[in-house]
């Protein structure tokens, strides 16, 4: 349902399923089902329930590595980096959010490496905050591109700058 294959379109069954899915502990339910919750996609937007979601999944893969779940924790570690970060569904802690950005980085998600950047931009972090741009653009964000295009056009954050 979530895609539409061979079925119409619906988020809302789509979550309906996940739902019960998750329940059961299949995973990859609950890393999708956690995005829906989070964005409000076919079900009402719960950023406390996308926090538990989350939370539930990370703690359901302990001891299972391949590069489907690799990914899949990579985003819950970045979903979570931001749920701390900016307290949805939880409450605010930087230092926490750091940690799970910082481990999404490490799997290789490029938003938990740019938005690493961005909070050492906010924290007047520059040349911090220019690896972690350097790092995103070189794993291919378009957004880690245009923060270190907008600090090398300003001058701020690199040598001599």
């Amino acid at each position: 349902y979530y895609q539409g294959h061979g079925v119409g379109q619906s988020y809302a069954e789509a979550a309906k399923y996940y739902r019960q899915a998750a329940a059961k502990g299949e995973t990859g339910a609950m890393i999708h089902l956690a995005g829906m919750v989070s964005d409000g996609q076919g079900v009402e937007q719960d950023h406390t329930e996308a926090f538990k979601l989350y939370t539930m999944y990370m703690e359901s893969c302990t001891g299972i590595m391949n590069e489907e779940t690799k990914a899949q924790l990579a985003l819950a570690h970045v979903s979570l980096g931001r749920c701390y970060t900016t307290g949805a569904g939880v409450a605010k802690n930087n230092e926490r959010g750091m940690e799970h950005l910082t481990i999404s980085a490490e799997l290789g998600n490029v938003v938990a490496i740019n938005q690493l950047g961005v909070i050492c931009r906010s924290k007047g972090d520059w040349n911090v905050a220019v690896t972690w741009f350097t790092k995103a653009a070189q794993a291919g964000s378009c957004s880690g591109r245009v923060n270190l295009g907008v600090y090398f056009s300003r001058g701020t954050g690199v040598l001599g700058g």
